[in-house]
């Protein structure tokens, strides 16, 4: 059967992907300082401290790239992408500081506004690239499924486990710490090139013992836990609670539930051990930002691994860096970690024997 012009036309329209070479006058803009001037040849958008949106993007797969130039300065400049909303996306993103260290680029889901760079902070989310200073940097990103690949100047990364389910949605440019400009942006919906990059580095395991059932807790003031004092459940039955399991490496990201709403900033991340006789077990754990540990409601241990709070490069990152030693009496266990969040990544992990 012959198709008709009309229906092949039809078909060519399909076959080709969207092309979007969108100005700067349809993006929703919020940062201290933007303009569009001209830097160093070009035409740009200046962005200082904030994030241009393009709610209307209808982004899922396909090829997204811009030019970015700032100063090698500490920096982050980054594009958001799949935005359920400008507080749930996948996020990518340049430490223009850190150019050919490991962690120079990095990827990070987004949660209810917290990003979970603590989090998501191996090799698998981590990677090399070079960043020049005081000149355009060409940076094109590829998403297909749960694969991200990322190019800057040519040189191309792979991130092979992006975290959020894959769905349609907005895309965003943000800058933060010091300004960049932008320019050429240009994104292609639907367009899924052949992998440029490996496979990246390899998957990471959950530990072996890891805990893998939690019960997380609505928020709560961190100041309600500045006793000393056993914790008495009866005194929390204002708190309604959900099942969370780990992200990844055994990691639970409580930003999945729960955002940060003024001081409420913290929850209960429980799990109940059962022992058939009473007995000490060595736990390993780890948390961001703050933890208090509680056994069958008795304080065990308190800790504080915020940002930078051992010295200026102390990053605060997530893993199984603590141990305590629980005294289990026979039968069920409740074990309560109190996790209190800053910045960087809301989460808590643990290990048993």
């Amino acid at each position: 059967m012959r198709l008709s012009s009309f229906a092949l036309i039809a078909l060519f329209v399909v076959a080709v992907p969207a092309v979007a070479d969108t100005g700067w006058e349809h993006w929703k803009i919020s940062a201290k300082q933007s303009k569009i001037e001209n830097y160093l040849g070009r035409e740009s958008l200046l962005l200082d401290d904030g994030t241009a949106w393009l709610d209307d993007a209808n982004f899922q797969d396909g090829v997204i790239e811009f030019d970015v130039a700032a100063s090698g300065q500490p920096g982050f400049h980054g594009l958001a992408f799949r935005a359920a909303d400008h507080d749930n996306y996948e996020e990518v993103y340049l430490r223009s500081h850190l150019s050919d260290k490991p962690d120079a680029t990095q990827y990070t889901p987004v949660f209810n506004g917290l990003w979970g760079w603590q989090i998501y902070a191996s090799p698998r989310f981590t990677q090399q690239v070079t960043i020049f200073p005081d000149r355009w940097v060409h940076v094109r990103v590829v998403a297909h499924g749960q694969r991200l690949e990322l190019s800057v100047d040519g040189k191309t990364v792979v991130f092979p486990q992006m975290i959020r389910p894959a769905a349609a949605g907005g895309v965003g440019l943000n800058v933060s710490l010091t300004p960049a400009h932008l320019a050429n942006f240009v994104m292609k919906r639907g367009e899924n090139p052949p992998p440029e990059g490996g496979d990246g580095a390899p998957e990471v395991p959950t530990p072996a013992g890891a805990v893998t059932r939690w019960r997380v807790s609505t928020t709560f003031a961190e100041k309600r836990l500045d006793s000393l004092g056993d914790l008495d459940p009866a005194g929390w039955h204002d708190l309604t609670w959900d099942a969370l399991e780990p992200s990844v490496g055994g990691i639970v990201n409580l930003a999945m539930l729960h955002k940060l709403d003024g001081d409420r900033n913290t929850v209960f991340a429980a799990t109940t051990i059962h022992a058939d006789e009473a007995k000490r077990v060595l736990m390993r754990f780890g948390f961001s930002d703050k933890v208090r540990v509680y056994l069958n409601g008795r304080p065990l241990y308190r800790g504080n691994d915020a940002f930078q709070t051992r010295d200026r490069s102390f990053l605060g990152t997530v893993g199984l860096f603590d141990e305590l030693i629980l005294p289990l009496k026979r039968g069920d266990n409740d074990l309560w970690f109190a996790v209190s969040e800053g910045f960087g990544g809301w989460a808590v992990v643990a290990q048993l024997p």
